[in-house]
């Protein structure tokens, strides 16, 4: 989507710096008799994490792909620095902030759904391939760019806001739609019922004008 919070995938940045530093960090604790207290605190947090934002349940049913060094996170904290001691960690912050990505977009397709058909229409219109590009694509000429009204419509569609603030109540186009079609428009809403006050001082305007028309 291009709009994600860097806060959800900080975490992978914190655990994949752990990961590369992990050889130094080893003969650091080997030197002076283990792991101290802010540095385990340090890698619980980040598992936490990665926990909440659904990152192990996720590689528990698809690992994530093995190559070019890459390497999933072991199951616990006490596993991390031994094994990142001994294996490469490059790529390892990509593989986890994918898998926290994934997460997501099941979540929030399966939330789109629940909610009405028109929802889900519009989530599987907006994840399909290339549908972002606009947000990231260099125009290379002035008639490559997109005029402010038509980005800002596109956005507000990906935030699943309406086109603009304050909307009509009623669509003339519409109207004319269902016209051509020969479909009966649909009918207004009925008028709320008129205070007492209102009825009062209406009556009152009548009165008064009946009595100048008697007098004329």
């Amino acid at each position: 989507m291009g709009l994600r919070s860097q806060h959800a995938v900080s975490c992978a940045a914190h655990i994949a710096s752990l990961a590369l530093a992990a050889p130094d960090i080893l003969r650091i604790c080997q030197r002076h008799g283990g792991a101290t207290p802010q540095l385990n605190g340090a890698i619980a947090d980040c598992y936490s994490r990665l926990t909440a934002a659904g990152y192990f349940d996720a590689t528990r049913r698809a690992p994530p792909p093995v190559d070019k060094g890459e390497q999933p996170l072991p199951a616990t904290c006490a596993e991390f620095i031994p094994h990142f001691a001994e294996t490469s960690a490059a790529g390892l912050q990509g593989v986890v902030s994918a898998a926290i990505d994934g997460v997501a977009m099941v979540t929030w397709r399966a939330a789109a759904v629940a909610e009405s058909d028109e929802e889900a229409v519009r989530v599987a219109s907006l994840t399909g391939p290339g549908s972002g590009a606009f947000m990231s694509a260099v125009p290379t000429e002035r008639a490559l760019t997109l005029p402010d009204a038509a980005f800002r419509h596109a956005v507000r569609l990906r935030l699943g806001l309406p086109p603009c603030d304050r909307m009509p109540q009623r669509c003339p186009a519409a109207r004319r739609f269902l016209a051509m079609r020969g479909t009966s428009s649909p009918a207004p809403p009925p008028a709320a019922a008129p205070s007492p006050g209102a009825t009062t001082a209406l009556s009152t305007r009548l009165r008064r004008w009946r009595r100048r028309r008697g007098r004329g």
